[in-house]
């Protein structure tokens, strides 16, 4: 994944677990965090930044979702964890998780999710979470 900034472009060795394209942004998983692009790929920013996060945040899936009120929603599954964004990837809430919480592999919106909001969790060893 290549994360540009306005004074240089570095260089991140990383594996890409999972891509969305959401209504307005693409988003990459990765080992490193979760990527947005807003130019359909062009150059990609860390969502994660309004979390302030001390150390990367390894992010495993991620889905993007026209919500129920038109709003783009972004679902990010982390190794522990489940993050949502109601505006497209900027701020984020984490869900609260069974303890231990598990890993989130794999995230799909169910097919009518503007009517039941309704979002599939593919766990590592957990099996399926609605």
């Amino acid at each position: 994944m290549s994360e540009q900034s306005s004074s240089q472009s570095q260089q991140i060795d990383d594996l890409v677990y999972q891509f969305a394209v959401g209504p307005s942004a693409w988003y990459a998983a990765c080992g490193s965090g979760l990527y947005r692009s807003n130019d359909r790929g062009a150059s990609w920013e860390l969502a994660y930044a309004s979390l302030g996060a001390a150390s990367p945040l390894t992010t495993l899936s991620v889905a993007a979702v026209v919500g129920r009120t038109q709003s783009p929603l972004v679902f990010a599954g982390l190794s522990g964890g489940l993050l949502r964004s109601i505006d497209d990837g900027t701020g984020w809430d984490a869900s609260s998780q069974p303890s231990p919480a598990p890993f989130f592999t794999a995230l799909n919106p169910s097919p009518d999710f503007a009517r039941d909001g309704l979002l599939f969790a593919g766990t590592m060893g957990d099996g399926v979470l609605i």
